[in-house]
């Protein structure tokens, strides 16, 4: 069986933590393989970040990374085999044309900060001034744009602010169309208000049921299993099993075959265990 675990709110909390000690989920994780399983992740995440946190427990089966636009083998004895499933260049051009704006107006007064920005986005104080907001751009996406918006002065006014933003992105959009008549209908826009969240990711994927279906054709004789927490890892897919962590909104686990006793990384051991005894 190949396990995907969802990352964040699933494996680890809204502070990018791991909930319990990083030995007690190795092991669950080595225990799972050690049956002749593949313990991998799926996420929204990009590759890099997914890597990190794949090396440092143990796991051994695919990531899959940015919704689906990139899956990677990186099995320890072979060299890494990459499938794109989404266009690395579209990204590339919206990232560099929309960086290319935001600086063009700064004269507004803000902060552009690039990276691993996830780390930064429930701590606005660590990014922003007195007086000066922040637009925390991911440069750690291949396939994808993504950033958050922050404001000292709160929400009521992120919001403003992001609406704003999101008009940059889009005159990119508009400018990069007229050289590709393609270019326009390639992106969907997703837009969480409390979050302050904006992400642009390729209009032909799937979200992680795109990912999914590549593994099990690649993997015609095996079961997929998902550790999640939300509606965007129900993928709907015959030969997978959908498991939830504790922590899960409710739908989820209504579809889920099984519910962990605990949320978080406890319940993905908990959820490793239940799969092992059925593998």
């Amino acid at each position: 069986m190949v396990i995907l675990c969802d990352l964040d709110g699933t494996l680890i909390n809204k502070h990018y933590k791991l909930t319990i000690a990083d030995h007690l989920i190795s092991d669950a994780i080595q225990l799972a393989q050690d049956k002749g399983n593949s313990v991998g992740l799926i996420s929204d995440t990009p590759s890099a970040t997914l890597t990190s946190w794949y090396q440092r427990l143990g796991m051994g089966g695919p990531i899959c990374s940015e919704n689906g636009a990139l899956i990677e083998w990186p099995y320890r004895k072979n060299p890494p085999h990459f499938i794109d499933l989404a266009d690395s260049y579209a990204a590339a051009a919206l990232r560099d044309g929309f960086l290319l704006e935001l600086v063009g107006h700064n004269g507004e007064g803000w902060n552009v900060v690039v990276g691993d920005v996830n780390r930064f986005a429930d701590s606005p104080d660590s990014v922003c001034e007195t007086d000066r907001p922040a637009i925390l751009v991911n440069g750690m996406r291949k396939y994808s744009l993504s950033f958050f918006v922050r404001t000292p002065q709160g929400s009521e006014q992120q919001v403003t602010l992001c609406q704003y933003v999101m008009g940059l992105a889009s005159r990119v959009i508009s400018r990069l169309s007229e050289e590709r008549s393609w270019y326009s209908r390639y992106w969907s826009c997703g837009f969480d208000t409390q979050a302050c969240f904006v992400s642009y990711l390729p209009r032909m994927l799937e979200g992680k049921r795109t990912a999914v279906k590549e593994v099990l054709t690649r993997r015609p004789r095996q079961r997929v299993a998902i550790i999640g927490n939300s509606l965007a890892d129900f993928v709907n897919l015959p030969r997978v099993t959908q498991v939830a962590v504790d922590n899960a909104d409710y739908i989820y686990k209504h579809e889920a075959s099984f519910v962990a006793p605990n949320p978080h990384t406890l319940g993905v051991v908990e959820a490793l265990q239940w799969l092992s005894e059925r593998s």
